[in-house]
């Protein structure tokens, strides 16, 4: 979520809070549907994580979590490290994936 996100209105302007490239990839991840591959490699390629491991894309997730318990809502299964792990493996491949047709 943006920092301002929750600033109250000082100005009786629109003031329009989108989210960031990063943060949009790790929803992806979490999320991870079938419909959400190519999001995945548009918004790696757009952040620069292309080349990312397991491990960077594990910690995104982790970074962009505003509230870890609701993972237990999101993911399958009760060991919720073990599945966030699994989820970053699982894109780490799919990005090593789109890495081998482009070369």
């Amino acid at each position: 979520m943006p920092e301002d996100a929750l600033a109250p209105v000082t100005e009786p302007d629109l003031h329009v809070t989108y989210a960031n490239d990063e943060f949009l990839l790790a929803t992806k991840l979490i999320a991870q549907r079938r419909k959400d591959s190519l999001d995945i490699l548009e918004l790696a390629a757009r952040t620069g994580m292309m080349d990312a491991t397991a491990d960077k894309l594990e910690a995104l997730i982790y970074r962009h979590s505003t509230d870890v318990g609701a993972f237990e809502f999101i993911v399958d299964g009760t060991d919720i490290p073990t599945e966030i792990r699994l989820l970053a493996e699982h894109a780490a491949q799919l990005l090593a994936r789109a890495r081998s047709l482009d070369g």
